[in-house]
């Protein structure tokens, strides 16, 4: 499997602190590896994933697929709380129900 969305991952590595306007916080490439190390465990499309950069450091993968939205939340290095991976069905467009 290839990274998620190239492009993105680009963009995402390049942030600085303050990227969102605020205190946006930059993402590690430490944070964005094991992202990528949780979205290949799942084994779906590699080019289906949307990478999500999230203002405390953290990231997050969605995919769409089969008809579940799943989401990977990869929180920032030294963060107390845990790593989430969620699947929910898929309802359409306002996303899981």
């Amino acid at each position: 499997m290839t990274a998620p969305t190239i492009a993105e991952i680009d963009t995402i590595l390049d942030l600085k602190d303050g990227w969102d306007g605020y205190r946006g916080r930059p993402i590690s490439p430490a944070t964005i590896a094991k992202a990528i190390d949780y979205a290949k465990a799942l084994n779906l499309a590699p080019h289906k994933w949307h990478a999500v950069p999230c203002g405390d450091g953290s990231i997050q993968l969605e995919q769409h697929t089969n008809g579940f939205d799943i989401e990977i939340l990869v929180r920032f290095a030294g963060c107390a709380d845990p790593d989430m991976i969620e699947v929910l069905p898929f309802t359409g467009e306002g996303g899981a129900a």
